[in-house]
């Protein structure tokens, strides 16, 4: 096996008896270059994935003190990879299935995240996807920074409708780049960039009307 910064092999998923491998042709990618040609592969979207299934050098770790995030429950270790992304200098994809993931409800990834946590991924992920643009040249709207955007947006509204009594903590909306979140998520509901909408502009009382009579109509559409 070639020597990288990072060597991915394919994932073997496992959900209810039923095995389904989520295969990556062999290819080894070099330089800043390299990287970049990596991202708009997509074969290879694992490189933008969990932790699972990879191999990483300890000296890179290390040398730039690479940890999870302490306060951030989803999505920690996939902001792991990308901080470990800005040292990288090549990537190895085996080809082959050497990991096997366990898929159930039960497991910790399936858990909901509070809204402290959703706010920190947020923070987080703007500084790494930011850095990240400017090391190997992506466009902020690259397809799989925009996938991965839209998860954490999607976390971080989901975290808000759960705690909707926070009025202190959602007046910091107005940090968020809310042009570049409605491209990201236009494929969200209209209730959703209503809601946004009104948490930014501070029109608490109305959010709380307009969630209070949704969450009488959801079982209609369900």
């Amino acid at each position: 096996m070639p020597t990288s910064d990072l060597t991915i092999s394919s994932v073997r998923y496992i959900e209810d008896g039923r095995v389904r491998e989520l295969d990556h042709p062999a290819r080894r990618y070099e330089s800043v270059q390299g990287l970049r040609q990596a991202f708009d592969e997509p074969q290879h979207a694992r490189l933008t994935t969990a932790p699972v299934g990879k191999l990483f050098k300890r000296d890179i770790i290390e040398k730039n003190h690479l940890r999870f995030r302490e306060g951030i429950h989803m999505g920690e270790d996939t902001m792991f990879v990308f901080e470990y992304l800005l040292h990288c200098d090549s990537i190895y994809f085996t080809g082959r299935a050497l990991y096997n993931y366990d898929v159930h409800p039960g497991s910790l990834s399936s858990r909901p995240c509070s809204l402290d946590s959703a706010w920190l991924e947020h923070d987080a992920w703007q500084q790494v996807s930011g850095h990240l643009c400017e090391r190997i040249g992506l466009p902020q709207l690259h397809p799989t920074l925009t996938f991965i955007s839209k998860i954490h947006y999607g976390r971080l509204l989901d975290a808000i409708e759960r705690e909707p009594r926070r009025k202190t903590r959602l007046t910091s909306l107005r940090r968020l780049d809310i042009r570049h979140m409605r491209r990201v998520n236009r494929p969200y509901t209209a209730y959703q960039r209503l809601a946004l909408g009104l948490l930014y502009r501070g029109h608490f009382r109305l959010y709380d009307t307009i969630t209070r009579i949704r969450r009488r109509l959801a079982p209609s559409y369900a």
